[in-house]
């Protein structure tokens, strides 16, 4: 693959897009709090159609159960990076209160993600396809690294990108909604100190 476009940036609308394939005035989803509709066309019900072996892991954050796939093991809304929480296919209520059963995972959320990954494709049937997705928390905030990462930036100068304080003039409403501008971001997201940006 020499080129990769994403159709939106915003976590939950690219995921909507990809899924579906369409954008996001077609799909419906356009922020962070939209939801997708279960009985829409996905690339996981194509490909499950034609006899692939489908999974989704981890970051899913589309406000429905996972439509389309054989196994899904999925974090609750935004998760956490630590001892994540997961949803299982079959854990999904399928009532009206919206509950889910989750199990803990030790660990970082990105090792248990990955080791999910490979376990689905070491157990998989060799002689079906198969497609995974695999989705990783990181990076959202609040951006917190495997201990084994910590202080890997520690003396590291980053600079302020050039648009960190972008006010979003003459951009769509949807900008001003998403609330993912630097004025949002609490100084906890920020470093607490301004250690890792430094804003002049």
């Amino acid at each position: 693959m020499n080129n990769c476009f994403a159709t939106n940036s915003i976590s939950t609308p690219s995921r909507a897009c990809i899924i579906t394939g369409q954008y996001s005035q077609k799909n419906g989803v356009y922020t962070l709090n939209d939801m997708i509709d279960r009985k829409h066309p996905t690339v996981a019900k194509d490909l499950q159609n034609a006899g692939y072996q489908t999974a989704i892991l981890r970051k899913w954050h589309l406000g429905t159960e996972p439509a389309g796939f054989d196994y899904y093991n999925v974090l609750p809304g935004q998760g956490r990076y630590y001892n994540p929480l997961m949803i299982k296919i079959g854990d999904w209520d399928k009532g009206t209160n919206g509950s889910q059963r989750q199990t803990e995972y030790g660990g970082h959320s990105n090792d248990v993600i990955a080791n999910e990954a490979i376990n689905f494709m070491q157990s998989a049937d060799s002689d079906k396809p198969f497609f995974l997705m695999c989705h990783f928390k990181a990076p959202h905030r609040e951006w917190e690294p495997a201990h084994r990462f910590k202080d890997l930036l520690e003396d590291v100068y980053i600079p302020a990108p050039d648009n960190i304080l972008d006010m979003y003039e003459g951009k769509g409403q949807y900008s001003q909604e998403l609330r993912m501008s630097m004025e949002h971001i609490s100084s906890f997201h920020k470093g607490g100190d301004q250690k890792r940006y430094r804003l002049q």
